[in-house]
């Protein structure tokens, strides 16, 4: 049996197929537009159901673009967009935390939205987490 893939794993095809250009942490020296980069904060859940055995993961998304009519396409604040309907379809989704308008400190000329959600998966392995 091997290991079950790790959040970053799940979340990257999942943002990459809302969004091709997609980075875990940090964007290309030169990146591209428009981009998403992403972070996950885990923490263990023991007490959120009997027996325990969760993790909690709260994924940061930051969807840029040089439009702001891109990007209200992609992530609008209010609900919607292929970026937030592509994370709402994942198995270990919970619910969001946020979204809100945030910056790109390198070029100003960039437009840029972060949204928080909360995905939860189980800490022991099961045979649906694993792979042949």
């Amino acid at each position: 049996m091997t290991a079950a893939p790790s959040i970053h794993q799940r979340l990257l095809p999942v943002l990459e197929s809302a969004l091709g250009n997609t980075w875990w942490l940090e964007l290309p020296a030169r990146p591209t537009w428009p981009a998403a980069v992403f972070s996950v904060e885990t923490a263990p859940e023991p007490g959120w159901c009997a027996g325990g055995g969760y993790d909690a993961h709260d994924a940061t998304v930051i969807v840029l673009s040089r439009s702001a009519v891109e990007l209200d396409t992609l992530l609008p604040t209010s609900g919607g967009g292929s970026v937030r309907a592509a994370v709402e379809a994942m198995e270990h989704y919970q619910w969001e935390v946020g979204c809100e308008d945030a910056d790109y400190e390198d070029d100003p000329q960039v437009y840029a939205r972060a949204l928080i959600v909360r995905l939860r998966t189980p800490r022991f392995i099961t045979a649906k987490d694993t792979t042949p």
